[in-house]
């Protein structure tokens, strides 16, 4: 009776983490402050686009001028305009080399592609002049996505990895870069701890078994940063980890305002994300099992 009992409550647990919903699944755990409201259904997209197979490794997205997806491959030295109506490549830019490309940023005139080691390509838009420069950043870091903060000149880039080798396993950073003379110049960074922010959230749809509880705690302490963008409705900073499926909102003073748990049927290996100028928001997958896709969730609410 007891074994049946404990095979019943791994059941009941599986089924929370995985199927009881219509289309499979249970709707996803979440954590919020309590006056935030995430103003997107990450469970149901309002459009998803199969992406050409020269797409398979999409590793960064941005809203461009002219109502364009620009977008980035890992190891490919190509940037690629999007249709965002359909997901169908418009044209391709050539980068002068290739590397392991992570980010990309649209910054006004320009775009910002950083690579894994936190060097940072600065492309104009104009006639796609193109200067490469180093950051303090590090191979280490792991970098992966990149994002500008309006006209001021600075950019945030995020890492997969422990900020230094000494600090805890499952802290994070935003790193904070200006300009001077031409050169990045780091400004700040704002340190994420996704288990201790956790505790400061009220939670939705709590898992009752130790089964489930255990789970939660696990992609919480695997957050690995893949994109960053800002909200321009209200300028708050999402953060997309492909590790633990995890979709993270946050302040500009670094306090968590959300952690949503995205299903990994919907959401296999997500590395791009980014808003449109209503406020519309973009998250790409990258292949795997299926064919590499753009989930677009359009704003249902405003989020305070």
């Amino acid at each position: 009776m007891q074994m049946l009992q404990t095979i019943f409550l791994v059941f009941l647990s599986i089924q929370f983490l995985a199927c009881v919903h219509p289309g499979g699944e249970q709707p996803a755990y979440s954590l919020s402050h309590e006056d935030f409201v995430l103003p997107f259904d990450m469970e149901r997209p309002d459009h998803t686009y199969v992406l050409d197979p020269v797409l398979d490794e999409i590793s960064g997205l941005t809203w461009g001028p002219g109502e364009i997806l620009f977008a980035i491959h890992d190891e490919q030295d190509l940037v690629y305009q999007i249709d965002p109506r359909s997901g169908k490549i418009v044209e391709r830019q050539r980068i002068k080399k290739r590397a392991d490309y992570e980010g990309i940023a649209n910054c006004g005139n320009h775009l910002l592609v950083v690579e894994s080691n936190g060097d940072v390509h600065k492309l104009t838009l104009e006639d796609w002049k193109e200067d490469v420069f180093k950051t303090r950043l590090k191979k280490a870091n792991d970098i992966e996505g990149i994002t500008c903060l309006g006209e001021s000149g600075e950019f945030i880039v995020v890492g997969k990895e422990r900020i230094h080798r000494d600090s805890g396993a499952h802290l994070r950073a935003m790193y904070y870069f200006g300009w001077k003379d031409d050169q990045p110049l780091s400004v700040r960074q704002t340190i994420m701890d996704l288990p201790a922010a956790s505790r400061e959230l009220r939670a939705s749809r709590i898992p009752g078994s130790s089964f489930a509880k255990s789970t939660v705690r696990r992609r919480l302490n695997v957050f690995g940063p893949s994109a960053v963008d800002i909200d321009p409705m209200t300028g708050l900073i999402y953060v997309l980890s492909a590790r633990g499926k995890l979709l993270t909102v946050w302040n500009e003073t670094g306090e968590a305002r959300g952690i949503y748990f995205l299903k990994n049927s919907m959401y296999y290996q997500p590395e791009g994300l980014c808003f449109d100028d209503e406020g519309n928001l973009y998250i790409s997958n990258e292949a795997g099992v299926r064919h590499a896709n753009i989930h677009v969730f359009f704003r249902r609410r405003q989020a305070l």
